[in-house]
């Protein structure tokens, strides 16, 4: 709900409740807003499901993401890696991502479209220090949505915390539109699977990977609001 409205959550850690650094969980629950060590390139696991450029991209992302929540770094610093990584970004278009020939787009292909147009929306947010519901316009969801609905929910499972990693950027956008349901329905599913898969992790980091994701998006919208506070 905090997430989704972009304010305060009041039944939760504070803002400036310290984020857990997880160290160990199983490869496929990674994703860019999980603060850790691991490297998207050299991971085996995500080398054989998602693009050499996906992975450079997630690993862009998830440097400047520990940007904001671990170091604490300058506003200007943030906007000028943000505008660092759009413009490594700017050569790769939608229309060559997904294949322009007559053949059906590959699995890799929609994975890569999916989280290039996710990525920009964030980048374009801590650029500009917008809120995520005001960065994100109807052609970037109609965009994401053709790649989400073009790959079966059973292989987005596949990468869970990659798949919560794009329903948390643009949930706040659709909330009072007609796809609001439908992301939320995801972002339900999406989360029971990870929290399922990590279940030994739960109990051995108190926490969950599912719970670090989230309050690491929490962290990133409090640092989007404007003049520190909460966004409505």
């Amino acid at each position: 709900m905090a997430s989704t409205f972009e304010i305060e959550p009041f039944l939760y850690p504070p803002r400036s409740a310290p984020l857990i650094t997880v160290s160990s969980y199983a490869e496929e629950l990674d994703s860019p807003l999980l603060i850790s060590s691991t490297i998207f390139s050299e991971s085996n696991f995500f080398s054989e499901h998602l693009l050499p450029d996906t992975l450079r991209l997630l690993d862009s992302i998830r440097g400047i993401v520990e940007m904001i929540v671990m170091t604490e770094a300058s506003s200007v610093s943030i906007s000028s890696k943000a505008s660092s990584i759009l413009f490594d970004i700017t050569h790769i278009q939608i229309s060559t991502v997904v294949s322009a020939t007559p053949e059906l787009p590959t699995t890799k292909e929609l994975f890569h479209a999916a989280i290039l147009i996710t990525s920009r929306i964030l980048l374009t947010a801590l650029q500009t220090r917008t809120p995520l519901s005001k960065a994100c316009t109807s052609e970037d969801i109609m965009a994401v949505n053709m790649s989400l609905w073009r790959v079966p929910l059973s292989t987005w499972k596949k990468v869970p915390g990659v798949f919560l990693y794009i329903l948390l950027v643009i949930n706040p956008f659709v909330r009072d539109r007609p796809e609001g349901r439908f992301v939320k329905g995801l972002l339900s599913a999406g989360a029971v699977g990870l929290e399922a898969t990590d279940y030994d992790g739960v109990s051995a980091n108190e926490n969950g990977i599912g719970s670090c994701i989230m309050r690491c998006m929490l962290k990133i919208q409090s640092w989007l609001a404007v003049d520190g506070k909460e966004s409505v």
